[in-house]
């Protein structure tokens, strides 16, 4: 079974593309193929970010190489947090360009707009261990959410998972292992080379609640009331949360065309 090598190095994340895609391909981690990456997320959408780490894996072993990116929208905010939803709370100061150390309170502030803040140093020197950065880092940006929302009664949501799938294009039409020259900066590039790609998005509707409920998940999960679950995602098992979030859906699209690809072979 041919290897499909996953930009990511959570193990959750890789068990459950396991799960839905295992029978398609052999599913592995950049852990398991000796890669050690932090690559960097700068595109302005939740297409570019995955296109840009799926191209990277691919460039780096001429392997199947899939990456997702994901967040929470919010119809009165324009859409934010967007790709920002990670680090929505994290103030410029603790870009690269700037490493002072603020205290709490200026999370509640613009957040960073060169991409997404990825300098793990400073954020460990500033948050500390990794358990306690993740803690301190959703607090923030809960509370910042819901001081955004004060006020406002359209509280609709979303959460958003694009997942980009880039193999190699053979002249028949089939796919092969090797590393070509192509162009997957866009959906409107792909295909132009030896580059092949399949993108799909998956969404979650919901609306945000005005405190937090629950004590599961992470993130923005205890804000996030589903309207699939009739709870928020802090209060569902993470079962059920997973059979309704935005990854599965993108999953179960990504397995679709796959097998209608396969089919059409």
């Amino acid at each position: 079974m041919e290897k499909l090598i996953v930009a990511s190095k959570n193990k959750g994340k890789i068990a459950e593309i396991k799960a839905i895609l295992g029978t398609v391909f052999d599913v592995v981690s950049m852990s398991d193929v000796g890669i050690d990456l932090d690559i960097e997320e700068t595109g302005s959408t939740f297409t570019e970010n995955a296109l840009i780490k799926a191209k990277t894996l691919f460039m780096l072993t001429g392997l199947p190489s899939l990456a997702d990116d994901s967040g929470l929208e919010v119809e009165a905010l324009g859409g934010r947090p967007g790709v920002f939803s990670a680090r929505y709370a994290v103030p410029p100061a603790l870009t690269r360009k700037n490493h002072p150390a603020p205290n709490e309170e200026a999370f509640v502030g613009t957040p960073p707009r060169e991409g997404n803040f990825r300098d793990t140093r400073v954020e460990e020197n500033f948050f500390g261990t990794l358990q306690e950065r993740n803690f301190s880092i959703d607090r923030a940006n809960n509370q910042k959410l819901l001081a955004e929302m004060i006020g406002i009664n359209d509280r609709r949501a979303k959460f958003v998972c694009v997942i980009a799938l880039i193999k190699a294009k053979t002249d028949n039409g089939g796919y092969e292992r090797t590393v070509g020259q192509g162009n997957v900066h866009g959906d409107e590039d792909i295909g132009k080379g030896k580059f092949d790609a399949i993108i799909v998005r998956g969404e979650a509707h919901g609306e945000i609640l005005r405190e937090s409920r629950g004590g599961g998940g992470f993130g923005y999960d205890p804000l996030f009331y589903s309207f699939d679950l009739q709870k928020s995602f802090g209060e569902a098992s993470s079962l059920k949360k997973n059979a309704a979030s935005h990854r599965y859906r993108a999953l179960k699209d990504l397995l679709a065309k796959l097998d209608k690809d396969r089919l059409m072979c």
